[in-house]
């Protein structure tokens, strides 16, 4: 008997350049628009970064095995058993590496729209049912498979799935939407059938809400927590879609203009500050890959949050230049161009 489940989407109208480039506006007027917020984000205590020294040791790298070699990783997720599993966007699979870093298998048959089929990763889960899930915003579906690489089935969307991580008790999701609702969030039942929408954070949503786009991450006793990969704040809602709190992050960072080319397709500003880089949790804690200003370089901070209230506790430098970070109670794993690797923290000040 299949258990009825119900997943949330997150919902900026078009995040990828491709998807970006599909939305056209007609009233060329104004070539930019920026979105006003319509919620109040409850501030920070302090401005300052409480930096942690902490030495890093490298334990292992992945990439460059014949089997495991990535192409073009993305995103990194760490199972229940501790497996990684990584989305690799140059052959568009997912593919799992043990704990040690032994080549597994892969999840996806090729790129296009067939049974098994690939024609985009932008995010995966995990579940603790060991199902993968996958969406795919390009074909408008999610595609659940079981830990051999065999598709279980498909859930077809109302609108194209961008994020999804699993929530609350492990039969509610959330996920990530490109175009669609007049509301950042929505909830869906396993059919992919809309059951509710919520989150309004901008002025005239359907027309902003790409600078909305983001991160989700479940929440092992609440629902989910967001945070923008622009806009400057967290948001932490219970598994019901109640808000359980809205805080700014430490930099404050306004949120982006959207930008009208002479087609008449919406974009980011291309100058606009980056907030989040990746969102990851340990217990009681989110973790936010922040890009930060060190006189001329740019390097990156791990800032760590109360995930209760959202209060800033302590940043740590990042062991090495890296496009996506996730962190564990022990140890952190980096996603470069084209290898992961993992750190222990050897030494830390704990708070």
């Amino acid at each position: 008997m299949i258990t009825k489940r119900s997943f949330f989407l997150v919902l900026p109208a078009a995040t990828l350049m491709s998807l970006a480039a599909s939305i056209v506006v007609n009233n060329l007027d104004n070539p930019y628009t920026h979105p006003r917020s319509t919620l109040t984000a409850t501030s920070q205590n302090s401005r300052d970064r409480a930096w942690q020294d902490v030495t890093y040791r490298k334990l292992l790298e992945i990439g460059d095995s014949e089997q495991g070699f990535l192409y073009g990783p993305l995103y990194l997720k760490v199972g229940y058993d501790d497996h990684l599993f990584v989305a690799d966007y140059g052959v568009m699979k997912i593919k799992e590496f043990s704990p040690h870093g032994q080549y597994i298998r892969a999840y996806g048959t090729d790129r296009g729209q067939g049974p098994g089929e690939l024609s985009s990763i932008p995010d995966f889960i995990v579940t603790k049912g060991d199902e993968i899930w996958v969406a795919d915003d390009s074909n408008g579906r999610i595609v659940v498979f079981d830990r051999s690489g065999k598709v279980l089935r498909y859930i077809k969307m109302q609108f194209p799935p961008h994020r999804i991580a699993v929530s609350g008790r492990g039969d509610e999701f959330t996920a990530v939407i490109l175009i669609g609702l007049p509301s950042l969030f929505g909830q869906f039942d396993d059919t992919g059938t809309l059951v509710r929408h919520f989150g309004d954070f901008i002025e005239n949503h359907e027309m902003n809400s790409l600078a909305l786009q983001g991160w989700v991450i479940s929440d092992p006793i609440a629902g989910f927590s967001y945070t923008g990969k622009y806009a400057s704040f967290i948001a932490s809602y219970d598994r019901h879609g109640g808000l359980r709190f809205l805080v700014e992050t430490i930099d404050s960072k306004p949120v982006p203009k959207i930008v009208r080319n002479s087609r008449g397709w919406k974009f980011v500003d291309k100058d606009a500050q980056i907030n989040a880089r990746s969102l990851s949790a340990t217990a009681g804690k989110l973790h936010l890959l922040t890009p930060i200003q060190d006189g001329f370089m740019q390097i990156g901070s791990i800032d760590t949050y109360d995930s209760s209230d959202g209060t800033y506790l302590y940043s740590r430098r990042i062991p090495e230049p890296c496009q996506y970070v996730v962190v564990r109670e022990d140890c952190v794993y980096t996603v470069s161009d084209a290898t992961i690797t993992k750190w222990a923290i050897q030494s830390w000040d704990a708070k």
